[in-house]
């Protein structure tokens, strides 16, 4: 192998282990606040704030179904790129979501964007 050959596994390596990663920091730094996202958002049942992880990995299912077939039709890179930008649509939202029921839409949209990687 050259160098070359080399630098681009490394950079391919480092650059999936990143994709993958965005699925474990969506749920893994969301876990600790689920408590204070209850209280802020007044919800009655305590168990309410796990739909969060669930509204992720609902998107991240169907996310899946849609953005398999696009990256035959259209090529992986052209999907990620698209995945990456939906997903911090739905970062967004929920970083303004002034009621529940927005928060669960941004996590929705986060599942279908963080699908594509």
């Amino acid at each position: 192998m050259t160098h070359n050959s080399n630098a681009s596994l490394r950079e391919f390596s480092l650059l999936m282990a990143l994709l993958m990663s965005v699925i474990s920091i969506s749920i893994d730094a969301l876990l600790p606040a689920l408590g204070d996202i209850g209280r802020d958002f007044q919800l009655t049942n305590p168990n309410q704030t796990q739909y969060v992880i669930t509204a992720l990995f609902l998107g991240m299912a169907l996310g899946q179904l849609i953005c398999g077939p696009l990256s035959d039709a259209l090529g992986r890179k052209r999907v990620v790129y698209y995945g990456i930008a939906l997903y911090l649509v739905g970062s967004l939202l929920g970083l303004v979501a002034a009621d529940f029921q927005a928060l669960m839409v941004g996590r929705f949209i986060q599942g279908v964007g963080v699908a594509a990687p």
